[in-house]
C-alpha cells in the first residue's frame, strides 16, 4: 500500500518513506524529533527498506492494537487502519464495526467480540467507516481518491486472506462410528420386524380363520375380550416402536440372501 519517499507540503504526516513518518522513525530509534537533528532523521528515513521498516510497523502498529489477536483477516483491515488513521480510531472503527462498547481501548470485550462475529460482515462495516472517516477530513479533495482506493485493495487482500485461511484449515477429525454401510439381510432389520408385528396384531383376528387359527366366541369367552383387545394393542404398539426406532437408527441398505426351509 505504501511507496517511496515523499514530503509532500499539504499532507500532514510530513516527510514519509514505505507509509513511516518521521514520528515513526525517531520513535522507533528513541530520538526525540527537534530541528537539531531533523536533517538527520530524514536521511534516515530516507535509508530506510522493507526489511528495516518492517520490526517498526510491528512494534508500532501490530502489537499495540492487538493484531495477534485477531483473526488473520481482519487483523490485516486493522493493521492498515492504525497505519493510516491512527491507533485511536482505528481502534474505535474496529469497536463500531463490532457493536462493542466503543472507547479506543482493545480489551477483552472488543478481542471476544471479534473472534465470535460473521468476518465478511465486520470487513465490509470497517471498510465503509474507513470511507466516511477519510470523506470527512478536510484535505480529502486532494488524497481522497487515493485513501478510497487503499481501503478497496485493503479489503479485497482481507477477503482473499479471508478464503485462503478456510481453505487451510485442517478438516475434523471424523470419529469412527460401529454402523456397516455394508447391505444387510432384511431379516435382521428391526423396522421389518416391527412392520410385520403391527400388521399381524392388527390383520390376525381376520385372517386367522384362513390359515387355521380360528379366534372363535367361546375362545374369546374363554380368555377374555379384554384380554384379546389387550394383546392386540400392545402387539400394535410394540410393532410400531420397533419400526420407528429400526428406521432411526438404519444405516445400511437391506439385501435379499437365499433362504431354505429343511423339513
Amino acid at each position: 500500500m505504501e511507496g517511496g519517499y515523499t514530503d509532500d507540503p499539504l499532507d500532514p504526516g510530513g516527510p514519509t518513506n514505505l507509509g513511516l513518518t518521521l514520528i515513526d522513525l525517531s520513535g522507533a530509534l528513541h530520538q526525540p524529533l527537534n530541528p537539531a537533528n531533523r536533517e538527520h532523521l530524514i536521511d534516515q528515513l530516507k535509508s530506510l527498506t522493507p526489511e528495516t521498516a518492517a520490526p517498526i510497523y510491528r512494534s508500532r502498529y501490530w502489537v499495540p492494537p492487538h493484531c495477534d489477536d485477531l483473526s488473520p483477516a481482519v487483523a490485516l483491515m486493522h493493521f492498515d487502519a492504525a497505519v493510516n488513521h491512527g491507533l485511536g480510531a482505528s481502534a474505535r472503527m474496529l469497536q463500531q464495526s463490532l457493536g462493542v462498547t466503543i472507547d479506543g481501548d482493545i480489551g477483552p470485550e472488543t478481542i471476544g467480540a471479534a473472534r465470535t462475529a460473521d468476518q465478511r460482515t465486520t470487513l465490509a462495516t470497517y471498510a465503509d467507516l474507513r470511507r466516511a472517516r477519510y470523506r470527512g477530513l478536510p484535505h480529502f479533495p486532494r488524497f481522497g481518491r487515493g485513501w478510497l482506493a487503499r481501503v478497496d485493495k485493503t479489503l479485497a487482500a482481507s477477503i482473499l486472506e479471508l478464503s485462503t485461511t478456510a481453505k487451510e484449515l485442517p478438516m475434523p477429525d471424523i470419529v469412527p462410528t460401529t454402523a456397516s454401510t455394508e447391505p444387510k439381510w432384511w431379516g435382521h432389520s428391526l423396522t421389518i420386524w416391527g412392520t410385520l408385528i403391527t400388521a399381524a396384531s392388527t390383520v390376525l383376528p381376520v385372517l386367522g380363520p384362513l390359515i387355521g387359527l380360528d379366534i372363535t366366541p367361546d375362545l374369546i369367552r374363554a380368555v377374555g375380550d379384554g384380554v384379546i383387545q389387550t394383546v392386540q394393542a400392545l402387539g400394535g404398539l410394540i410393532g410400531t416402536l420397533m419400526a420407528l426406532t429400526g428406521r432411526a437408527r438404519a444405516s445400511a441398505p437391506l439385501t435379499r440372501r437365499e433362504v431354505s426351509l429343511t423339513l
